[in-house]
């Protein structure tokens, strides 16, 4: 009897040792999409008023005293954002339309950045 009872435990405590990595892994990832989730049902509407870069080079950008970070758009130093370019994304949408103001003083969608 008290060799059953063990291997029963025993096969119960290598089940749990293996879903134990499993939940934990699964709990980190869905950490990780969080903030991707928060992008993608915020909207972002205004004119760049500065632009930050990160460590990895990865844009970070002030509109109407708001930090938005462009990392899920895949917008890197070297793109073609400037101050005093409009973003502009819906809620629940995962395009990022920028425009670029002409020469008339007018914005024009030049580039359309999909969320990772």
């Amino acid at each position: 009897m008290n060799s059953t009872l063990a291997k029963k435990l025993k096969n119960i405590w290598t089940i749990l040792l293996f879903l134990l990595p499993v939940v934990i892994i699964y709990n980190i990832r869905e950490k990780g999409d969080e903030s991707k989730r928060f992008y993608k049902a915020m909207e972002i509407s205004g004119v760049i008023d500065s632009i930050y870069y990160g460590d990895k080079k990865e844009a970070s950008v002030k509109i109407n005293n708001k930090i938005y970070s462009l990392y899920y758009f895949g917008i890197r130093k070297g793109e073609d954002i400037k101050v005093g370019d409009s973003l502009y994304k819906a809620k629940k949408e995962k395009n990022l339309e920028l425009h670029s103001k002409t020469k008339t003083g007018e914005y024009i969608c030049t580039e359309i950045y999909k969320m990772k």
